[in-house]
Parts: C-alpha cells; sequence; structure tokens
C-alpha cells in the first residue's frame, strides 16, 4: 500500500513534490462565523482513512490531485509510474517499453542549465505486513546514482538498512552495504549489475523472503496504474485471453465505480476485433444510455 511518493528534476518538476496518501489529523476546529473563507472539509469526511497498526497514520484509500491545466500534475502520476517500471522491469526493460509508453524515459527538468545536467530523485514509501518500505533512486542519463531500500518495523519504528549502493566517482565502483536482515545469496549478485540497471529489479525475480510482499505488490500492480499510455502491456493482454471472466468482473466494477459520477454510461465492453500478422487489436466500446425527453401534453 502506498504511503508517498516524491519526485525532484522530472519533465516539469524541478523542486522535490510529494503524492501522500497519509490522511490529515482530525481535527475539531471549526472556521469562526465570521470569516469569510468556508470550511474545508479534512481528509476524513471525504474518505476515511485505514488506520495503521502500530503507526500514528491513516492512510486514504483514494487520492486526488488538483490544479490548473498545464501545471504538472500528469507528471506526477507519469513519474510514479514510471519508477514502478523501471523497478518492474529494469531500466532497460523500460528502454524496450518505450515504444508504448512514450514517457518511459529519464526526462529532467529542462527550463534552466544546472537542473537539466543535474540527477533525477525518487523516494517511494509503503506499507505491507505494518511495516514500512522506504526505496530511494537517483540517477541520470548515463547510470545510477544511489539506490536503496530501507524498512521499518511498527514495534520499533527505527530504520534498517536492507541495501544500498552508492556511486563512488573517483573509483568508478559501486559502494555496497546490506543490512544484516537482508543476508542471503541474492546478496553475490552485486558485483554483476550493471552500473545504469537496477538491483531491485533483479530482485523481483528472486525470492527474498524479508522483501516477498514488498516484490509481490510491483509483480501484481492493477494494470490501469499505467496512466500515461492508453495500450496494455502484450503479456496482459494475453492473460485477459486466458482469463475473461476476470477481466470481465474488472470492467463491471469499473462501470460501478465510473456510474456514480452520472456519467450516462451504460456498458463497457472489451472485445478482440482483428488480428494483423502476429499483433492481435482488441477494442474498449464505451456505450452511452440515451436519454429522451418528451415536452407534456
Amino acid at each position: 500500500m502506498l504511503v508517498d511518493f516524491t519526485v525532484e528534476n522530472y519533465r516539469s518538476i524541478k523542486e522535490p513534490v510529494t503524492l501522500s496518501a497519509v490522511a490529515q489529523k482530525r481535527s475539531d476546529r471549526q472556521t469562526s462565523q465570521s470569516s469569510k473563507s468556508k470550511r474545508v472539509k479534512p481528509d476524513h469526511e471525504i474518505a476515511p482513512g485505514y488506520h495503521v497498526e502500530g503507526w500514528d497514520i491513516e492512510l486514504l484509500p483514494v487520492l486526488a490531485i488538483f490544479g490548473a491545466n498545464a501545471s504538472g500534475k500528469s507528471n506526477v502520476i507519469q513519474a510514479l509510474d514510471y519508477l514502478l517500471l523501471m523497478m518492474a522491469h529494469g531500466t532497460q526493460g523500460a528502454v524496450t517499453l518505450q515504444r508504448i509508453f512514450k514517457y518511459a524515459k529519464l526526462d529532467p527538468f529542462k527550463l534552466d542549465s544546472i537542473s537539466i545536467h543535474n540527477a533525477t530523485k525518487f523516494e517511494l514509501r509503503t506499507i505491507f505486513n505494518n511495516a514500512i518500505y522506504t526505496y530511494s533512486l537517483t540517477l541520470n542519463q548515463n547510470q545510477i546514482l544511489l539506490e536503496k531500500l530501507d524498512y521499518a518495523l511498527n514495534t520499533t519504528k527505527r530504520p534498517r538498512r536492507l541495501f544500498h549502493r552508492q556511486w563512488n566517482e573517483y573509483n568508478k565502483k559501486f559502494i555496497w552495504k546490506t543490512g544484516e536482515d537482508f543476508a542471503g545469496a541474492h546478496n553475490q549478485l552485486k558485483d554483476n549489475i550493471r552500473e545504469n540497471e537496477l538491483f531491485i529489479s533483479t530482485l523481483v525475480k528472486l525470492k527474498v523472503n524479508i522483501i516477498e510482499s514488498f516484490i509481490n505488490w510491483l509483480e501484481t500492480r492493477w494494470l490501469g496504474i499505467n496512466l500515461g499510455s492508453e495500450n496494455l502491456y502484450l503479456s496482459e493482454i494475453t492473460d485477459i485471453q486466458k482469463n475473461t471472466s476476470g477481466f470481465n468482473k474488472l470492467l463491471e466494477k469499473t462501470l460501478n465505480i465510473v456510474q456514480k459520477f452520472d456519467t450516462g454510461l451504460s456498458r463497457i465492453e472489451f472485445k478482440k476485433n482483428l488480428t494483423k500478422g502476429l499483433d492481435t487489436i482488441y477494442m474498449l466500446y464505451i456505450i452511452l444510455m440515451r436519454v429522451t425527453k418528451y415536452s407534456g401534453f
């Protein structure tokens, strides 16, 4: 489950920007009657949060980003999606998927001469089994500069290192540090990780008990997270063919949510259209409800 996500120096984002799922603290303070401003509803009145056992926080089930047109809302989502794409498939995998996901590339802030040459930074905090995992990544166009994963138990709240790798420009190699809780054969792969590849994307292919729930989340995240593209992974299309009933249930749930916003949708259908060579083309049909108004007699 997402706790928060921070990105710096990515597309239109120059300074650090954080998307947080942590609910505001409840407060009984009301805006005075003499105040001209209207009372702003706190988070718990809009969407009640989920209390996290052992932590003094509640996490929101729904997040929304508000802002003017061209203010960078989509870039925050694309930054999160790009990070998850790299973590699950590696930096090289992200390059391969650029044909589908046009934004699947490192694109720093370009409106000043300093930021364009600076590194891009990501930090992702998630929580599983009441333990908070913090993944940090700093990279530029050529290589990984810093990658680390920590976690904190709800009993101690103290961050514990899992792995930490930082590029040493003088020695032209990574300085590695691993925690006691991260012992295992997977650490033997450290010397084989390339300068431009993520260690976490290698761990996705392995079974490491201490981060199993975190890795499972990376692998099974809802396919709708890919908000930067209207296309689906080819592997996901194959899954749809194998599990049509499961995908139809997903469409049904989606329709139920969308209809609550009074959109006029009556049905959503996903059908195989035609096959061109090795590619199968699917079409998504949205059926609107037609309402006819009669004047009185």
